[in-house]
């Protein structure tokens, strides 16, 4: 999916809770486009470019470690984590081990509750903030959990649609994304 497009989708985006299938109560946000409580975005930068990114976001860090930091937006006061992925270690999604080319992924964590919408919302702003900025700087990213919870199964794994909803950017990225998909399901139905 475009980034365009899903800023839009986010954007656009009613304050509401919906009932899944599978996974029962959801907030919108949640069930269309994965804003939730872990929120991971892989990056192809440096962890110092991030800094600078964020840094010109109006974002300072709290804390840093080794392989973690942990920043606040000064202006909305919206916590996130950036983690240092070393020699591309590969983490678990879904119930799939995936292997990631990027160095470097951003973790938005937040505590959401069930009930509370502000903090979903406050998820989304977060992302609205920093994916632009991402995008402008020229860094190239994928954000893993762009699918929505409509396309995971009760299970854990993604529906084969939610794979053209996973955000790559830039566009250039996007399109070979789509283009090797295309492919593998080709090459799966021989």
């Amino acid at each position: 999916m475009k980034l365009d497009a899903y800023l839009k989708g986010l954007k656009e985006c009613p304050d509401e809770w919906v009932q899944s299938k599978d996974h029962g109560k959801l907030h919108r946000l949640t069930y269309d486009f994965g804003i939730y409580g872990n929120y991971r975005t892989f990056l192809d930068c440096t962890r110092e470019r991030a800094e600078e990114i964020f840094r010109g976001i109006n974002c300072s860090p709290l804390r840093r470690s080794e392989f973690l930091s942990l920043y606040r937006n000064q202006n909305r006061g919206i916590k996130f984590a950036l983690n240092v992925n070393r020699n591309g270690t590969p983490f678990l999604m879904h119930d799939e081990v995936c292997q990631y080319p990027f160095a470097t992924y951003l973790w938005i964590e937040q505590s959401t509750s069930h009930d509370d919408s502000r903090e979903y919302l406050e998820g989304r702003d977060l992302v609205l903030m920093l994916m632009p900025a991402l995008d402008k700087s020229r860094v190239r990213f994928t954000i893993e959990t762009s699918f929505g919870w409509k396309n995971l199964t009760k299970a854990g794994k993604i529906l084969p649609e939610g794979y053209d909803q996973i955000v790559y950017s830039p566009d250039s990225l996007d399109s070979e994304m789509q283009r090797l998909r295309k492919r593998e399901k080709r090459d799966h139905r021989k």
